[in-house]
């Protein structure tokens, strides 16, 4: 019983990581905004207290 079981959940997520690979593959959300960056600070800006004490990677 434990083996069918276990043989029937490695099928199912088998499945399912096939499936999810296969429809990033076909979505094409076009280039980033000119800005990016520019446009992410100023959103997180909003989150913060004390924006200016914020560090960004590069």
């Amino acid at each position: 019983m434990n083996k069918a079981v276990a043989l029937f959940a490695i099928l199912i997520m088998s499945g399912c990581s096939n499936t999810r690979n296969h429809l990033l593959d076909l979505d094409n959300y076009g280039s980033y905004p000119q800005h990016y960056q520019k446009i992410a600070k100023s959103f997180l800006s909003t989150l913060f207290e004390e924006p200016a004490s914020v560090k960004y990677k590069k």
